[in-house]
């Protein structure tokens, strides 16, 4: 069986960034530490006054279901 390539062009900051760069009128976060996933939360996506229709994307690979947790505890 064969192992598929890594691209390394490809991240999900640089996602965020190109959204960003096409849509600057937009907020675009990139959030390089799940652990704070809660408090960046809390902190910005829903601290008053509520400006945001907030929208959160969490993709990766492998572990990222471990960090749904976060938003519920």
């Amino acid at each position: 069986a064969g192992r598929d390539k890594v691209d390394s062009s490809f991240s999900s900051e640089r996602l965020a960034k190109a959204i960003l760069k096409k849509n600057p009128q937009k907020k675009v976060f990139y959030l390089d530490q799940p652990k704070q996933l809660k408090k960046f939360i809390n902190r910005t996506l829903l601290a008053k006054p509520y400006t945001l229709s907030p929208i959160l994307v969490m993709m990766g690979a492998g572990n990222i279901v471990d960090y749904t947790p976060l938003l519920v505890s």
